[in-house]
């Protein structure tokens, strides 16, 4: 590390571990670093926002393969993993098929009916 005094403030000269370059980190930064208790940073801020996009991306890949879809838009997603979902679907396809079995069973009874009624000569 390299220190350079620019305007009446310190600079650290400090090469990005990732990509090479040489960036600066001002006593101000450096200031905040120390108080925080957070660690210079080692890469320069192009690296640390690539980095931090390809996390955030991964970490929504993550939240979308556990079935924790909260916040997006995708339909097949949504429901992937919802119980409520899976039992209301099934609920409805039981009244489905009961008003399926309902429907034939009437069809049947009325077509029975009127073939009594006809052997039986009542209109």
């Amino acid at each position: 590390m390299n220190y350079t005094r620019v305007s009446n403030t310190i600079s650290s000269n400090i090469t990005c571990q990732c990509c090479g370059k040489v960036f600066d980190l001002s006593d101000l930064e450096r200031e905040f670093c120390l108080k925080g208790g957070i660690p210079i940073p080692k890469y320069c801020l192009s690296c640390r926002l690539k980095s931090e996009a390809e996390r955030a991306k991964q970490e929504k890949i993550k939240k979308v393969n556990q079935g924790n879809t909260a916040g997006t838009n995708n339909a097949d997603d949504l429901f992937a993993n919802n119980k409520t979902f899976n039992y209301m679907a099934k609920f409805i396809v039981a009244g489905c098929l009961i008003l399926i079995f309902v429907l034939i069973m009437m069809y049947m009874l009325n077509k029975y009916t009127t073939v009594f009624n006809m052997y039986n000569g009542i209109g």
